[in-house]
């Protein structure tokens, strides 16, 4: 709120009166007034809150930072063991369902022979990066 001196110009005296008083008056001092009287009211309970968030976030940081690098390892092998499964579902599915004449027992053999192709890259991809990978687990 600006202070209101001698020198202040009548002017600007005057919008600040007006905007005081219509700030006091009118809907937007009634909310402000009201949130702020809830948060007085509240005051435990905003506490508790916030003291037990800050606990639960500081226990969560330090349960990522002791499993994280398992977190990576596994993501990683669900990843690979998706693509496999993937391909051998396709090739599971295209037997049990479709005959060889069927224009969707190709499309099911060659999306098995794409699944298992990228199965093959995604391995190589992490073993030739496995050492980049620690180090990066290793700065988390």
């Amino acid at each position: 709120m600006p202070v209101i001196t001698e020198d202040t110009n009548e002017s600007v005296l005057t919008v600040i009166t007006q905007l005081k008083e219509q700030f006091e008056q009118g809907d937007a001092g009634e909310s402000i007034n009201g949130w702020f009287n809830d948060i007085m009211a509240a005051w435990v309970c905003l506490a508790i809150s916030s003291v037990t968030a800050v606990i639960l976030g500081y226990l969560y940081l330090f349960v990522v930072q002791l499993l994280g690098g398992y977190i990576v390892w596994v993501s990683f092998a669900l990843i690979w063991l998706s693509l496999v499964g993937g391909g051998g579902y396709s090739w599971y599915y295209r037997d049990l369902k479709y005959k060889p004449e069927v224009n969707m027992y190709n499309y099911l053999t060659w999306t098995s022979y794409g699944l298992w192709i990228l199965s093959v890259v995604v391995f190589f991809l992490i073993c030739c990066f496995r050492h980049a990978i620690k180090v990066g687990i290793a700065v988390f």
